[in-house]
């Protein structure tokens, strides 16, 4: 069954950087919209979060998990374009050699350029509709930054690390179910783990830099430090999409290497054994 999800996968990936080439602008758009849905969704789940927190509520992060994973269902259904996601996919494209190297590195490229722009956008959008300057909300969300701007350059990276491979293996249950309601259920569950775990997405801490920055929630803090923490985010997600789920579900699928028969070499033995027997012979 796993052949079958890679072989899916494989072609995801070659369709995706066909796109790109034939028409980039039509590929960008795609990528704007992931970077719209994946911001929609952390809007949600921290303007809940936020209501949950004023009343201290134990489920304050649950019921945002719940919320966030709107967002992947949104990118999934849709078919638009997610960073992350494509760590996977793009990885089995490369180890299936549907597409090359380049083709690999330019579709990350724009599609992480593509949803950066989608989160700001949104974030332009958000902020003019005067909702995140409420108190409640614009501390939230200030309080959320911060503290993910505080966390370790190495506790980033093995976050993102730990974040994609949830988030990846996400995507591929849904290559890999039938019924759209399962692919659901399973989306929800999986995004769940993550988020309430604590785990970093590059794409979804876009959306939250650049609403608590543009809002003025962290307007003290250098763009250089933002994008510091975003890269160091996206390596690890990388990893974690890329490697531990696309390389590893990539080689548990290729067929497994055989040694040549014991019983071969055995017979082959045999037989210039007993041709040398019958040349001694003849030679007698």
């Amino acid at each position: 069954m796993n052949k079958i999800t890679i072989e899916k996968i494989g072609n995801a990936a070659l369709n995706k950087s066909f796109m790109l080439k034939d028409d980039s602008s039509k590929y960008m758009l795609s990528s704007v919209m992931g970077g719209v849905f994946a911001s929609i969704g952390i809007i949600i789940a921290l303007t809940i979060g936020a209501i949950f927190a004023q009343h201290n509520s134990p489920s304050e992060k649950l019921i945002s998990a719940v919320t966030f994973s709107i967002a992947l269902m949104l990118i999934v259904f849709t078919g638009t374009e997610l960073f992350t996601g494509n760590n996977m996919t793009m990885i089995i494209g490369r180890l299936s050699k549907k597409i090359k190297t380049s083709d690999l590195f330019n579709v990350w490229l724009a599609t992480w350029l593509g949803n950066l722009l989608g989160t700001i956008i949104i974030a332009f959008i958000y902020v003019g509709s005067g909702l995140a300057n409420r108190n409640l909300t614009l501390s939230y969300f200030t309080n959320i930054a911060q503290n993910k701007l505080a966390i370790a350059p190495s506790e980033m990276f093995f976050r993102g690390v730990l974040c994609n491979f949830l988030v990846c293996m996400a995507i591929f249950m849904a290559y890999r179910l039938k019924d759209e309601v399962a692919k659901m259920i399973a989306i929800c569950l999986i995004i769940i783990a993550f988020f309430v775990s604590g785990f970093e997405h590059c794409i979804a801490n876009m959306g939250i830099y650049t609403i608590a920055y543009i809002a003025g929630g962290i307007a003290n803090v250098s763009i250089a430090k933002i994008a510091f923490a975003t890269v160091m985010v996206t390596l690890g997600n990388i990893v974690g999409g890329g490697l531990l789920v696309g390389a590893v579900f990539y080689r548990i699928s290729t067929k497994k290497f055989t040694m040549p028969s014991i019983n071969i070499g055995i017979n082959r033995c045999l037989d210039l054994k007993f041709i040398y027997m019958d040349l001694s012979r003849k030679g007698a």
